[in-house]
């Protein structure tokens, strides 16, 4: 009888202890992780739970912010305007900007950022009409270490303005990429990206190139996109970076 007792006591407080989590995660005083990117981040091909932002809000026990969209790039994410749930109307950058303001001291526990990829996919010969990533051009090379140059500008200036706006203990962390269609414009890009990072202090490196390196067919769904499994991925890398909460041993 006592044994029954002791585990329908430990029962109760098994059930008490998940609903107290899940009323933490739904509340409006929950800590929030904020992700910044393109279809890497924005779950593409994978349902919203599957996203790799999403997994990893989970492990740390945050509300997520995704503010990823497909197909964009270092200058969109600073420039181009889109309309928010929170029915603002600006960019990327702007919004996670506000968000960030308007929380409550110790709110946001981490601002994600993955971009710079399509900088370089999306390049297209203004001659040809031809997209440099499927049919490389003479004119492409001068288009190409345009874009890296400007990828940096960019960069530096949205890790600038977010280190400039989080608080101690918020932290900013920044993805290199897998290789994506072609190797030696993915190290390209993301020998920008480490430079970036390089030149911010509180930023903290993702890299995704060592997880993926030989596994692409089975973590990325085509050659651009990660699979499900690849979003776990990621979400493992940005978990495993993520600084513990001071005084405690496990990710809240």
């Amino acid at each position: 009888m006592r044994r029954i007792r002791r585990s329908f006591k430990r029962v109760i407080a098994l059930l008490l202890d998940a609903m107290s989590r899940l009323v933490t995660a739904r509340s409006p005083a929950a800590k929030h992780v904020i992700v910044l990117g393109d279809s890497f981040a924005s779950a593409y091909g994978v349902s919203a739970e599957q996203s790799w932002g999403a997994i990893y809000a989970d492990r740390l026990r945050c509300e997520l912010a995704n503010l990823a969209i497909e197909g964009a790039t270092s200058d969109a994410l600073i420039n181009r305007t889109y309309t928010w749930p929170s029915g603002r109307s600006q960019s990327q950058l702007a919004e996670a900007l506000s968000l960030v303001d308007e929380a409550p001291s110790g709110n946001v526990r981490a601002v994600a950022v993955g971009v710079g990829i399509n900088d370089w996919l999306w390049l297209q010969d203004p001659e040809t009409s031809e997209r440099c990533a499927v049919v490389w051009t003479a004119a492409c090379d001068d288009l190409f270490t345009a874009s890296l140059e400007s990828l940096g500008d960019n960069l530096n200036k949205i890790l600038s303005d977010l280190q400039s706006a989080l608080e101690p203990g918020t932290h900013l962390i920044v993805m290199t990429y897998c290789m994506v269609w072609n190797v030696d414009k993915s190290d390209a890009v993301n020998s920008v990206i480490l430079s970036a990072i390089g030149q911010h202090a509180d930023a903290i490196l993702a890299d995704l190139r060592e997880p993926f390196a030989g596994r692409e067919d089975v973590l990325l769904q085509d050659t651009v996109h990660p699979s499900v499994a690849g979003h776990t991925v990621i979400a493992g890398v940005f978990s495993n970076v993520t600084p513990p909460v001071p005084n405690s041993t496990t990710a809240s």
